[in-house]
């Protein structure tokens, strides 16, 4: 893995990062780009609950109670010595907003009674000792003695955004970021790397992240294809299974067959309906794509090819001879908008299924 590391400035590393994005700095407190974690742990975790600012204005906090622990995330701000927590989705409790205290740009203290954390708990940028260590840090090169963060960048070339997508990068500290790009919106991954065979190790999450079913991701692996190429081997939340990672961010030759999206995403329960019955579509990794709907008298098919958008997807209707006769058979072209990583929502009226009608991805 020797290869993987390039001599480069680890200020680089901040303005890839955060390309395009802009921060939230505000007062004389800077806490964008931080981790705070609670100092008090009343539960018999070795990981703290912990609250992180990201610097496009969004936060996640992983709040630690009885049952084990649930995130609440959202958007934030600061005025003054206080910041507000506007919460948008919390897998427990019903909050609205959050509110804490900035003693200064190490330590917060929350003002909001959450589930497992209390009021007037402290919150630090210094991570509490104790957690284990599952993957071991890959050590650093032989012979290298500078000071400077040395590491290499994968950019997601299936997303056909060159340098502008997703991308993964490795440090010879043993340590990795893999920064999932969605929109104008990003997400970042941290924790350490390591390596079996031909496939790179990612475990140790500072935070555990999602993927786009909302389900944890303990751990994950890419494939080294070659020194220059890797394959991603579990969706993530924009990037999904075997979506290619170069540095150039381009699809060498070799791969360009499989560099396609492939996914499923099934119609919202629908009363009365039975699951199997339920409209689905499904895009294949060679760039075509088949929806089965129901016609209530029986099941129909539209088959083409599609085209993955930045605000989703555009099928392009050959075939659609098994709708003839019923509502939708004159359709040429299916639209679907992204909601969330997890559903899609359908832009064209058909027979059962109509505008506005939302999808959920299956997962494999």
């Amino acid at each position: 893995m020797k290869k993987l590391f390039v001599k480069i400035l680890l200020t680089v590393t901040a303005v890839l990062l955060m390309a395009g994005c802009t921060g939230n700095k505000k007062d004389s407190f800077d806490i964008a780009g931080k981790t705070f974690y609670n100092t008090v742990d009343e539960f018999g975790n070795a990981e703290h609950s912990k609250l992180w600012f990201g610097k496009d204005g969004s936060f996640v906090l992983t709040d630690n109670f009885s049952e084990g622990s649930y995130e609440i995330s959202g958007k934030w701000s600061l005025k003054e010595n206080v910041v507000t927590l506007d919460v948008e989705k919390a897998a427990v409790g019903q909050y609205s907003k959050i509110l804490l205290e900035v003693k200064d740009e190490k330590t917060l203290v929350l003002k909001t009674q959450l589930a497992g954390s209390k009021a007037d708990a402290v919150f630090s940028t210094d991570k509490p000792a104790g957690s284990q260590t599952a993957v071991t840090p890959t050590p650093q090169p032989t012979g290298t003695t500078t000071t400077e963060m040395e590491y290499i960048a994968y950019y997601n070339a299936s997303q056909n955004k060159e340098k502008n997508g997703s991308f993964v990068e490795f440090h010879n500290d043993g340590s990795f970021t893999f920064v999932e790009i969605e929109g104008l919106g990003a997400t970042e991954i941290k924790g350490l790397w390591g390596t079996e065979g031909d496939m790179i190790l990612f475990s140790n999450f500072e935070q555990v992240p999602y993927d786009k079913a909302g389900n944890p991701i303990h751990n994950f692996e890419m494939q080294m294809y070659d020194e220059d190429t890797l394959i991603l081997q579990r969706g993530i939340q924009s990037s999904s299974k075997g979506d290619i990672f170069t540095i150039s961010g381009k699809i060498p030759e070799a791969l360009k067959a499989a560099a396609s999206y492939s996914g499923t995403f099934r119609h919202d329960p629908i009363d009365g309906v039975q699951e199997s019955l339920l409209p689905m579509i499904q895009f294949n990794a060679d760039g075509t794509f088949v929806f089965t709907e129901n016609c209530y008298a029986g099941m129909g098919q539209y088959k083409g090819h599609y085209e993955k958008t930045d605000i989703g997807y555009t099928c392009y209707v050959d075939d659609a001879s098994t709708m003839k006769g019923f509502a939708g058979q004159d359709v040429t072209t299916i639209y679907f908008e992204n909601y969330d990583a997890a559903l899609i929502l359908l832009q064209t009226d058909l027979c059962m299924s109509r505008l506005g009608d939302k999808f959920y991805i299956v997962m494999d």
